[in-house]
């Protein structure tokens, strides 16, 4: 048991980063989401431009940071021999595409003229 809460009391610090990162990606996309509404509020400005880049930059910071450490832990895995584990893991195959899909749409964003296209 002791084992255990010394080797949580070394997690712990990376876990809090990983959720706050979480965090700061989902606010992110909510302020994507409210800034490239076509029906926006009144009191959102009509330029969006420039938020827009604002958010994109935020986003594309938190993305290449969770690239960062996805790599880390893959490389990790590989190093110690794990590799086979970690590619047979749905987890790992589920964050790996979760950031592709995050990196594409924030690559897709930086250009404005596709993110206030309403023509659907």
């Amino acid at each position: 048991r002791a084992i255990i809460a010394w080797r949580w009391s070394l997690e712990k610090r990376l876990a809090r980063f990983r959720m706050m990162i979480a965090g700061i990606e989902v606010a992110n996309f909510m302020a994507i989401n409210l800034i490239t509404d076509e029906k926006a509020p009144s009191w959102l400005p009509s330029d969006i431009s420039r938020e827009l880049f604002a958010t994109n930059v935020v986003g594309l910071l938190v993305w290449l940071v969770t690239m960062y450490l996805e790599l880390a832990q893959m490389l990790g895995h590989v190093s110690a021999g794990l590799g086979r584990r970690y590619f047979t893991s749905f987890r790992h195959w589920f964050d790996l595409a979760v950031l592709l899909i995050t990196g594409i749409l924030n690559f897709f964003l930086l250009d404005t003229t596709i993110a206030e296209n309403n023509e659907f």
